[in-house]
């Protein structure tokens, strides 16, 4: 028998929403594990070099492309969320046009990440016979991860804009306009007038 048409909506929602918390999950672990092994890599030069007068040769690389791997899936984290810079327009507009201003300006942004994605490929490819002097790793590793954060930002955008076509999200300007009332940012706050003393005239 065929199934209804609600259950195959219902089903849609349930897999974008499955499948957002996994991309923000896994985003969010590798981003942490990144951060700790530069704490860790960055402490265990401090030790090595001022405690036992032996310093690491590879711990200051390693340190320094754990954070270009963070700040490039956090970017990637930071655009699914809605966190990236954006211009917010005072006039209020129609939920639809609302909508397919979204639409238009998530496509646009994607145009823009593709452009960024092929030159940064080409980039990776041409890094491929350059070697790290302290790990003896290829570049293309390293440079590896500007693709791979550009690539996760397209489809953050791709998957921000299908939550918000299935209504599962608000758009971000309506989000911004709402103001939760228990919140002290919305609540009126009633500031007593301070009167001013009548100055005395002197005789």
């Amino acid at each position: 028998c065929r199934r209804p048409l609600f259950f195959h909506g219902y089903c849609m929602r349930r897999t974008l929403i499955w499948f957002d918390r996994g991309y923000r999950w896994s985003l969010s672990a590798i981003c942490v594990a990144l951060f700790v092994v530069m704490i860790a890599a960055v402490g265990g030069q401090v030790v090595m070099r001022y405690v036992f007068s032996s310093p690491l040769s590879w711990s200051e690389e390693l340190a320094r492309y754990s954070m270009v791997w963070m700040a490039m899936l956090a970017a990637a984290l930071c655009s699914r969320s809605g966190q990236h810079i954006a211009l917010m327009g005072s006039v209020p507009l129609p939920g639809r046009l609302k909508l397919a201003l979204q639409i238009l300006a998530t496509l646009l942004t994607c145009a823009i990440l593709g452009i960024l994605f092929y030159h940064s490929w080409d980039l990776m490819q041409r890094a491929a016979r350059q070697t790290t002097p302290g790990l003896g790793l290829s570049m293309s590793y390293i440079y590896a991860s500007l693709p791979t954060g550009i690539g996760l930002m397209i489809i953050g955008q791709l998957l921000g804009c299908a939550m918000i076509w299935a209504g599962i999200e608000k758009t971000a300007e309506t989000s911004a306009d709402t103001v939760d009332e228990d919140s002290p940012v919305g609540s009126e706050i009633n500031i007593p007038a301070i009167e001013e003393n009548p100055v005395r005239e002197s005789r």
